[in-house]
């Protein structure tokens, strides 16, 4: 037999597959059968976020209002679902609902600083929830049960101007200010006016000033201008809302309100209104525009041609 018969057998070169890494997060890892890649490979399991996780924001986010920035740091993790998955190929291999896990002391947030980390399980987070929904539930109780008596005073529009008008304003507005504080602030009173203008705020955090309603004094302070600025809250306007629509410009109207500021040459005179009525009577009240300094003034015969 020549040497070129004999055939030496050629070695075959196996490359080595590296070996499946656990991601840090992992642990519960366990080897099983991926049906995606068909290998037998560890899984790691990771929070996600699901369907449930938008839905449960949501309603935290129209129940809670403004107050949710504290709680959706929180119940976003909680609400997201474990997903295990392949080392290998990331298929998704099995998902647990967030509340169908094994146990609450499984991760649901890392948080990183440098190279230092902070795990926390889903036991001290549903503690801190707890512990916040029971702080905005007194808060929210206590508020409730507090009520601040009204008092209502006989002083009418002109003697008001006595002590809070435009001329004691441009004489001495620490004066002003003083008697405001001690004799009007947090009182309320009944007076009637003349609807000039009334203004629906939209938004999420209308707070008081649910509408805003321009009115006209008799006697007035200025010709053209408003002499006060009526605020709602969201609770009032509803409460009031067919007596709102049922006013024009000009129209009569009686109202119940408490003083929140006096006027100055910069702003008027402002009180939050809880009630309102339409009463007889009509005041002819010119058309109004607002011009560059945002003040309300007559509209011209042009920009009544150009409208």
């Amino acid at each position: 037999m020549s040497d070129s018969e004999i055939k030496t057998p050629k070695k075959t070169l196996r490359k080595k597959l590296p070996k499946p890494k656990t991601k840090p997060s992992d642990q519960s890892s366990s080897e099983v059968k991926c049906p995606q890649c068909d290998s037998i490979v560890q899984t790691y399991s990771a929070p996600e976020t699901t369907y449930f996780t938008v839905i449960l924001s949501f309603i935290t986010l129209v129940l809670f209002g403004i107050w949710s920035m504290f709680l959706l740091p929180f119940v976003i993790p909680l609400s997201k679902a474990i997903i295990i998955r392949c080392t290998r190929c990331g298929a998704k291999l099995e998902t647990h609902q967030p509340f169908g896990l094994f146990s609450l002391k499984d991760e649901v947030m890392t948080l990183k600083c440098g190279e230092c980390a902070l795990v926390i399980s889903r036991s001290y987070l549903l503690t801190v929830v707890s512990i916040i929904v029971c702080v905005l539930i007194y808060f929210w109780a206590t508020s409730e049960s507090i009520i601040t008596p009204v008092i209502y005073m006989s002083t009418t529009w002109p003697e008001y101007l006595e002590d809070c008008g435009g001329e004691v304003v441009l004489k001495n507005t620490i004066r002003v200010t003083e008697t405001f504080t001690n004799k009007y602030e947090g009182n309320s009173i009944t007076w009637d006016g003349y609807l000039m203008r009334a203004n629906e705020n939209y938004g999420w955090f209308r707070g008081d000033h649910a509408v805003v309603i321009l009115v006209k004094m008799q006697p007035s302070e200025s010709d053209i201008h408003a002499d006060l600025i009526l605020s709602m809250s969201d609770t009032s306007f509803y409460a009031n809302r067919a007596a709102l629509a049922s006013l024009d410009r000009g129209s009569h109207f009686r109202f119940n309100a408490t003083f929140v500021s006096p006027g100055n040459e910069q702003q008027l005179h402002h009180l939050h209104a809880d009630y309102i009525e339409k009463i007889d009577g009509f005041l002819e009240i010119p058309a109004h525009v607002h011009n560059s300094n945002y003040r309300y003034t007559l509209k011209t015969q042009n920009a009544q041609s150009n409208s």
